[in-house]
């Protein structure tokens, strides 16, 4: 039996043991209560939906989003005040380094679209929009859900499945891959990669020789 064919086998166990979601990058959720379309997230994202009680935070997650964000989450937020849950869970990820998407509630979806200059009061809107300046100095993105959903694919440049394949390394269009430590390569996709000039590092940044 070769190793095409092997391969071959291997995958198909995986794809059948292994969930979808696995393959999604994860993304904690605060206010999941707030929002009836968490169904967009899904089709990108591994969910995990978080309470703003005290509660720990799991290790590993990059990405978190703020559902109906309010503007006392905005003002709170830039001045790094954090008396209330929701304040105190956003200073808490700052704080950690996630990076954090804002999606604004009803009241703050103008920021989104129109101009401060054309509001009806400027000046309020120019005031309000300087704390928008200023979470987002701290890394913070105030975005539509939809540009939240895209920002998935370009998660995705890091390969989250359990087995790396020639098949993989064939499709996969960047130069370096990077791969978990549990990510199991094949000596095909090895092959392939050294062919193709393409490098395969592991995610805590140990290249694959």
């Amino acid at each position: 039996m070769n190793y095409a064919t092997i391969e071959a086998i291997v995958r198909e166990i995986l794809r059948k043991w292994e969930p979808e979601s696995a393959n999604r990058p994860d993304l904690l959720v605060l206010n999941a209560s707030a929002d009836g379309r968490l169904d967009q997230l899904e089709k990108h994202w591994n969910l995990i939906k978080l309470p703003l009680t005290p509660t720990p935070i799991p290790e590993n997650v990059r990405d978190a989003v703020f559902l109906d964000a309010t503007q006392d989450l905005l003002v709170k937020g830039a001045l790094g005040i954090a008396d209330t849950p929701e304040s105190q869970m956003l200073s808490t990820l700052l704080l950690r380094g996630l990076r954090i998407t804002l999606i604004p509630s009803a009241e703050l979806e103008w920021m989104l679209d129109v101009s401060a200059d054309k509001a009806a009061n400027p000046a309020y809107a120019h005031h309000l929009g300087s704390y928008k300046k200023t979470l987002e100095g701290f890394g913070v993105r105030i975005a539509p859900l939809a540009a939240l959903a895209a920002s998935a694919s370009r998660e995705r440049i890091t390969f989250r499945g359990k087995l790396l394949t020639q098949r993989d390394i064939e499709q996969i269009k960047e130069e370096k891959i990077w791969i978990r430590k549990t990510t199991i390569v094949t000596p095909l996709a090895r092959d392939a990669a050294r062919e193709k000039g393409k490098s395969i590092c592991v995610i805590d940044g140990t290249d694959e020789k």
